[in-house]
């Protein structure tokens, strides 16, 4: 970890004409120097969860509440086939009110399309992971957001980090593709928290890392506590999940 750590702390001069260099050769030699896009459909909004730092969380009372219907995600994908984007990531809020018949429906129907799909719908039992493996889903996104425990409760205070870890686990053990990550810079958190995240990403052996910088969202208890993240810290934090997963998608 004190590897890592040196980097999180090094100069951006230094950074970017070392770390930052090497990242940039084995993102060539892997991904042929090429980026890859994918669809996003937010098909829900609705969330049960108190986490606080998302707008989306049940008690922003702000925000303009929406279900999409099987036949509108349906109408998307075909959108998406037709714009030539090889990839759909859906994307909602966990919302237990949400027919989980119809997100299966939409796995299997863009399975049929030939794009590979992705979905985060948060945590979910183990016969539900089985039974999106068998609809045809080929990853599955659930963020752990930060492995230090302490914080995780803060963040996330309706449910708790082993749950998560439980729910990362049941996706790994099923064999599909694990999209997870960590936030960057958001209030309370230490470079060391940081370091210990990239070496979870690692060891989970992720298939996508879609990690993001914090940015205070309003009407959000987090956002009393502290600016955005540093652009800084993601371009290092990029730069060594490159070095450390060559083949990893990152956000």
């Amino acid at each position: 970890m004190k590897n890592i750590i040196d980097i999180l702390n090094m100069p951006m001069e230094e950074f970017n004409s070392t770390i930052r260099t090497e990242a940039k050769k084995d993102f060539i030699k892997v991904k042929n120097g090429k980026v890859s896009i994918t669809a996003l459909l937010g098909y829900d909004n609705i969330c049960k969860n108190q986490c606080t730092y998302c707008g989306m969380r049940a008690g922003n009372s702000n925000v303009q509440r929406y279900r999409m219907d099987i036949s509108t995600i349906r109408k998307a994908e075909d959108e998406v086939l037709k714009s030539g984007i090889k990839k759909l990531f859906l994307i909602s809020g966990e919302d237990p009110k949400y027919s989980f018949k119809d997100i299966l429906n939409a796995v299997s129907y863009g399975k049929e399309l030939g794009l590979t799909m992705s979905l985060a719908a948060g945590e979910l039992c183990y016969e539900k992971y089985r039974e999106l493996k068998e609809a045809g889903l080929d990853e599955y996104t659930l963020k752990f957001e930060t492995s230090n425990e302490k914080l995780f409760s803060w963040i996330k205070p309706t449910t708790t980090y082993k749950k998560r870890m439980k729910a990362i686990y049941s996706i790994k053990e099923l064999g599909m593709d694990l999209a997870s990550g960590n936030i960057v810079g958001f209030p309370r958190q230490t470079l060391e928290d940081i370091a210990r995240d990239i070496e979870l990403m690692k060891d989970l052996d992720i298939s996508w890392a879609p990690i993001i910088p914090y940015m205070p969202v309003p009407n959000t208890p987090m956002a009393l506590e502290g600016g955005r993240g540093s652009v800084e810290t993601i371009l290092k934090e990029i730069s060594t999940l490159r070095l450390l997963i060559p083949k990893v998608d990152i956000t």
